[in-house]
This record gives structure tokens, C-alpha cells and sequence, in this order.
């Protein structure tokens, strides 16, 4: 759920222009901190603005991992569940050259959509 608010309320700053070439305005972070604080249920860490540019930092190295495979000969995408689909024959070859990309096997990433909205044209990629 902290996932869908982050993006939600990046979404929302890049349609009112706070997203930039170089990222993202310093006052979206201290606005997605504000946004997670009033749904956070006991316990957890504070939710900083740091923590929050942190969490988002692995976000986007966990969409471009997705999207990688989604590109792949042999790979695909099952849009109902938001996985990464492939024959077992693809993903063991893969999990030998990369050991760590293996996990998308089975890990749902519900949120590429928006991730891509958020991302697609704002980074490099090559």
C-alpha cells in the first residue's frame, strides 16, 4: 500500500509540473512523507522525506529490472497479475548470468504501469 501511495502522490506532483529532468522538487518528498503519515499504522519507521526519495530510489531500479525482462526474447507480461512471464527454461538461464533478477519469477510489481508514467522519458536508460 506504501508503494501505490508513493506513486499516487508522485503522479499528482508530476500533472502539477514538480517533476523535472533532474527529479523532483525537494517539497514532493516532505508532500509523499505527509501523504504516508496519514495512513500509517502503528510501528514502522518514521516516514522522512529522505526515506521516502530512498524508497522511491528502489522502486525505480525495481521497474527498470521489470522492464528489462518485459524487453527480453522469451519473456512477457501477464498484465491481469502484473508479472513477468517466461518458460522455466528462460528463467533458469537467466538466473545464472543474474542470480538477483530471478525473484520476478514470482513477485507480482502491480504498480508498473504508474511507475512507467512516472518514469518513461525522465531517465536514461542506456
Amino acid at each position: 500500500q506504501e508503494d501505490r501511495i508513493i506513486v499516487k502522490t508522485l503522479l499528482a506532483k508530476k500533472a502539477a509540473g514538480n517533476q523535472a529532468q533532474s527529479g523532483w522538487k525537494s517539497t514532493v518528498w516532505s508532500a509523499v512523507a505527509t501523504e504516508l503519515k496519514k495512513v500509517a499504522v502503528g510501528g514502522g519507521a518514521e516516514k522522512t522525506a529522505s526515506k521516502c526519495s530512498d524508497h522511491h530510489s528502489n522502486l525505480k531500479s525495481e521497474y527498470m529490472q521489470v522492464k528489462r525482462l518485459r524487453g527480453m526474447s522469451g519473456f512477457g507480461w501477464d498484465d491481469g497479475r502484473k508479472l513477468v512471464v517466461a518458460d522455466d527454461e528462460h528463467w533458469n538461464q537467466l538466473k545464472k548470468r543474474d542470480p538477483n533478477i530471478g525473484k520476478w519469477k514470482t513477485t507480482l510489481f502491480p504498480i508498473y504501469d504508474e511507475m512507467n508514467s512516472l518514469i518513461d522519458g525522465v531517465i536514461a536508460t542506456g
